[in-house]
């Protein structure tokens, strides 16, 4: 993709990812929703079970196939693996979570979310970095980083991946944030469920919140 983001969730129909198990994993652990697949790395099977059923309570979704996590050590590994440079990736029409880390929140977001549809990488992340990553960005709260970061909502929705991930993922997640504090969880994942692929993402928020993302942005700003 060209960037080297923090977290990447690729929305690939199943045909495009890996076939499990990759070369060199061998399988470490499963649970009702998971194997885990490993070069000798720990995975916290249990915690990411736990998450994982929770996040599908917090969002009316559930995985809808039996998924696969791989633990890798690097970001350059998860890029020899999956072709896109990350501490974590997911394929989740594929049911996949490719992550450096023994348990990891984001991408366990993306995983679920992406069982409900497809509005786009700016709401993609910005509910993985306001839910999974609890509203920090590098250690930062993501408002912070969002006050000094002139980009207009509608902008990042059209053109996220061709901005600094530091600003597209924290001005992301404040947003999104932001809407749940203010419409609550069940209306944003309504837009989500709104947002099948190839959907007019700014039409259907309008329709679900309401309110332009235009004059959204410019509340949330006021927030700040």
């Amino acid at each position: 993709m060209g960037k080297k983001f923090g977290t990447i969730a690729i929305w690939l129909a199943a045909a495009a990812a890996q076939a499990a198990p990759l070369p060199g994993f061998v399988l470490a652990a499963q649970t009702p929703h998971f194997s885990f697949y490993s070069r000798g790395g720990k995975v916290d099977a249990q915690k990411v079970e736990q998450r994982v059923v929770a996040l599908e309570r917090l969002f009316g979704a559930r995985v809808a196939k039996h998924a696969e996590y791989y633990r890798y050590g690097t970001a350059q590994e998860v890029a020899a693996g999956t072709g896109y440079y990350g501490v974590g990736v997911t394929f989740p029409a594929a049911a996949e979570v490719h992550s450096t880390e023994p348990c990891h929140d984001h991408e366990l977001v993306h995983l679920v979310a992406g069982q409900l549809g497809d509005p786009g990488a700016f709401f993609q992340e910005g509910l993985a970095v306001a839910v999974g990553n609890r509203g920090r960005w590098h250690g930062r709260s993501v408002d912070g980083l969002a006050k000094g970061a002139a980009v207009a909502v509608p902008a990042l929705v059209a053109g996220f991946d061709g901005v600094d991930p530091n600003v597209g993922y924290a001005v992301a997640g404040s947003f999104v944030g932001y809407l749940v504090r203010v419409h609550g969880m069940g209306q944003v994942t309504a837009f989500f469920r709104a947002c099948p692929q190839g959907t007019d993402v700014a039409a259907a928020f309008a329709q679900t919140f309401g309110e332009s993302l235009d004059t959204a942005g410019a509340q949330w700003r006021k927030s700040l």
